[in-house]
């Protein structure tokens, strides 16, 4: 995924460099945060109006012509009216442990990925389009197509996971030369100063996934004209945060993620709390990739 923010650099080639991991804050041109799902608030029906009491009318006699009830048939039972089933509950934790599964058999996937970071006190905002290639065990190609800073377009990333450093080059004719820059360097982390390597969905769901905390079901979205469940995660310590609150996971009918997003707590300033999300426009799961694609 794009990570946003840089500083300190004094070229211009070092400054499109850092844009491949998703520019730098912007302030003039916000992206507005996407409203988190909303709950289907509860119909109340409403009151009934209140009536005059009815006298009861005295009961009329049978007319003598009336014909008698007809008695079933000995032997026969009465047929019971048809009950309805309850709904199916669904279960939230089997499905997260279904897109645990789902992540795993991901030995190889060819994505385009929107990422929005917000930094939390509100100042700050940036948002990237990119085309992100993953090879097992962790290699990560992503080449920028579209960025709130526009000359950020047509960079490349390399970052495999475990290695304390990512390469990044620049578009256009500045990409002869190559970056190599340290993970925790401010430069290529997000607004929040996540790294990069905590930011892939493989990476987010095994995180959640080794943590203690609650799962639920917080119901159903569209992601790019796919249909996806929301299942809600909290935490009281987030391993990513101690600020994030709560995050949600998007997932289609194959439990595949298409919707990664983390929420602050009351001290946040952002629109709805939002800290960060990332949606998958595209996904193509385990394509042939060549290796040549993860080295320059």
């Amino acid at each position: 995924m794009p990570y946003p923010r840089h500083h300190r650099l004094t070229a211009l080639a070092a400054t499109l460099l850092l844009s491949a991991c998703g520019g730098v804050p912007v302030t003039t041109a916000e992206v507005a945060c996407p409203a988190p799902p909303v709950p289907v608030a509860a119909v109340v029906s409403p009151a009934p109006a209140r009536q005059r009491p009815v006298v009861a009318a005295k009961p009329t006699a049978a007319p003598a012509t009336a014909k008698a009830a007809v008695k079933p048939a000995a032997g026969t039972k009465p047929t019971a009216a048809p009950t309805a089933k309850p709904a199916a509950v669904p279960d939230a934790e089997a499905m997260a442990a279904g897109m645990q599964e789902a992540a795993a058999a991901m030995t190889a996937y060819d994505a385009v990925v929107t990422a929005v970071d917000y930094r939390y006190d509100g100042t700050a905002t940036s948002s990237t389009t990119t085309q992100i290639r993953y090879q097992a065990p962790g290699s990560y190609r992503m080449d920028v197509q579209t960025s709130t800073m526009p000359m950020a377009a047509g960079s490349k990333t390399l970052l495999t996971i475990g290695s304390p450093n990512v390469k990044v080059k620049a578009g256009g004719i500045l990409g002869i030369a190559t970056l190599t820059i340290p993970l925790t360097d401010d430069r290529v982390a997000s607004l929040n100063h996540w790294t990069p390597d905590h930011l892939y969905a493989h990476t987010v769901v095994e995180r959640a996934m080794a943590s203690e905390g609650t799962w639920s079901v917080a119901g159903t979205a569209s992601v790019a004209g796919t249909a996806v469940t929301m299942l809600k995660f909290t935490t009281p310590a987030n391993r990513l945060d101690p600020m994030i609150a709560y995050e949600l996971f998007g997932i289609d009918a194959e439990n595949h993620v298409r919707l990664w997003a983390a929420y602050g707590g009351a001290a946040t300033k952002t629109a709805n709390g939002l800290l960060y999300q990332f949606t998958v426009e595209k996904l193509a799961v385990n394509p042939s990739l060549a290796a040549t694609l993860f080295a320059f």
